[in-house]
């Protein structure tokens, strides 16, 4: 739209997003692509928080978004006070991350397979049952067999067998 000077050896200009938002930028980062459109996220969804194409955390950060925080729920396995958002390994679809710290952790996209749980059912659950599901095949090809396995697996009264 308009050149508005100089700012810290910069050119800086006044443009016009397609979304119709007006809010100045660097020329040299126009010019470059390192601005694309503007930092409007109700009208740009960030590109790493939409559908498939997102991070470990990422994903934590969708099921917070969508369903809320772990602690408003019960635990899923004890029924006490919930902590953790726990993959539920019941996604076909199971990420992984190739790098970083959340290198090797299985995560879904889909914030209804993640359970609420408290750390030391979440800590088991990861450790012990989970493993026996995603070995057994079970988890991903009958969803709910396995979570009803997994719920009664080391409760009281239950036989701890494999699914």
């Amino acid at each position: 739209m308009e050149r508005r000077g100089e700012v810290n050896g910069s050119q800086r200009v006044a443009c016009r997003c397609d979304c119709g938002t007006v809010r100045e930028y660097s020329l040299s980062n126009l010019v470059s692509g390192a601005t694309v459109r503007c930092s409007d996220r109700s009208q740009h969804a960030h590109p790493l928080t939409k559908g498939n194409a997102i991070t470990y955390s990422g994903a934590h950060n969708r099921t917070k978004a969508k369903r809320g925080s772990a602690s408003s729920y019960r635990c899923w396995k004890c029924g006490g006070q919930a902590s953790d958002w726990a993959y539920s390994h019941t996604d076909p679809d199971e990420k992984r991350m190739d790098d970083g710290r959340e290198a090797g952790m299985p995560y879904t996209t889909d914030p209804m397979r993640n359970l609420p749980m408290c750390r030391a059912c979440h800590h088991l659950f990861d450790s012990i049952t989970a493993p026996h599901m995603v070995a057994s095949g079970v988890a991903t090809a009958s969803p709910a067999l396995a979570l009803a396995w997994a719920y009664c697996a080391d409760r009281p009264g239950m036989k701890n067998d494999s699914a």
